[in-house]
């Protein structure tokens, strides 16, 4: 086993948000707006092809092609947050934004101008750009109520997100309303009907659904000299309703924050998340569990007497197998090889994905 592809990769995004409370005697009335992106697609993914000359004389061998996966765009939130208190013993909240944003995706293979020149005949461009726009609304309700000085309950609720995607885009730079994907045909092979690429591509990319999420957890105040909180949370994630190869998961969130000297916040937590995603083969379309652990550490500070700062960092990381992105058998071209002839793999010899994520997420706040 070998590694054959490494990507580092860095990526950024901003929220907003604004918020203001009105208390009138036992009671308090909040109201926050924002914006958020929701959901991320930027990703950036190359492998180089290489054939096998001069691999035995501790040489690099040719290149012969590049590969590219490029991800790009977001699902955007823009909303309101309501709640209302009563002294710091019970509190309720919704949540309502607007959800939209567009995506692009394209994947492509590029031939070197070594691979052009020692095959005879043209090499198949290989070129495909797929554009979604998402368009839908959320909700989202919550509480938290007080047990004791030291104890406290909380939920929250978010059903299943549907979206209204629009989809289009290129295959080897030519529109696909332009494009035919393949011809259907009868028990005696004659052509009885046609496919074309954008009712393709509306049926593999015309879906997208959030699942239902809900949350409940507590948080634990000991008695100590510095004040600390102990949190801890259990989120059942509703996967079966977005597909039935699915199953329902639980994640998990646990964390402690604890105020040193200057009133200086130390903050470390940790979750465990559960996902999954699609695996095409042939004519099998298979679900796979992915896990990952994350670990999280951050601290704030006030300053100018009505600002203050925070500032958190989190690692990631996962694994998990798949099949070649791009397979094997789409370079055997016999002039570009000296002694193997490719050929695509299987789940016998599947690759090996390790991922790695740092996410680092500072804010500014202003109180007045």
């Amino acid at each position: 086993d070998a590694t054959y592809a490494s990507n580092v990769n860095y990526f950024s995004e901003y929220s907003l948000g604004i918020h203001y409370k009105y208390s009138f005697e036992k009671f308090g009335l909040s109201a926050a707006a924002f914006y958020r992106p929701l959901v991320d697609f930027n990703s950036y993914y190359k492998e180089e092809v290489r054939n096998d000359e001069g691999s035995d004389y501790n040489q690099y061998p040719q290149i012969i092609a590049q590969n590219y996966i490029e991800g790009d765009g977001t699902i955007n939130s823009m909303g309101f947050v309501s709640s209302f208190n009563y002294k710091d013993l019970l509190s309720i909240g919704f949540e309502f934004s607007k959800l939209d944003g567009d995506t692009k995706l394209s994947k492509r293979v590029d031939w070197s101008d070594y691979a052009e020149e020692t095959v005879a005949g043209d090499l198949p461009d290989t070129s495909v750009v797929v554009k979604r726009d998402f368009d839908d609304f959320g909700l989202k309700i919550g509480g938290n109520i007080k047990i004791s000085p030291r104890f406290s309950l909380g939920f929250s609720y978010s059903p299943k997100v549907e979206f209204d995607v629009e989809t289009g885009g290129f295959v080897n730079g030519a529109k696909i309303d332009t494009l035919l994907y393949q011809y259907i045909y009868d028990e005696n092979d004659v052509v009885i009907d046609s496919l074309m690429y954008s009712d393709y591509f509306a049926q593999k990319y015309g879906e997208y659904k959030i699942p239902s999420r809900f949350r409940i957890g507590f948080s634990f105040q000991p008695r100590n000299i510095m004040r600390t909180f102990f949190n801890c949370d259990v989120e059942l994630v509703n996967w079966s309703a977005v597909n039935t190869l699915f199953d329902d998961e639980f994640n998990y969130y646990v964390g402690v924050e604890h105020k040193l000297s200057y009133n200086l916040p130390l903050r470390i937590g940790f979750r465990y998340n559960t996902d999954y995603h699609l695996i095409e083969d042939s004519e099998m379309v298979m679900a796979e569990k992915i896990s990952m652990p994350t670990f999280t550490a951050g601290t704030g500070f006030s300053f100018l007497k009505n600002f203050r700062f925070d500032i958190s960092a989190e690692y990631s990381h996962r694994k998990y197998e798949t099949l070649d992105l791009f397979m094997d058998g789409f370079y055997n071209y016999a002039e570009l090889w000296n002694s193997i002839t490719p050929e695509n793999r299987g789940w016998e010899n599947p690759d090996e994905v390790s991922e790695s994520f740092i996410k680092v997420v500072s804010s500014v706040s202003f109180k007045w």
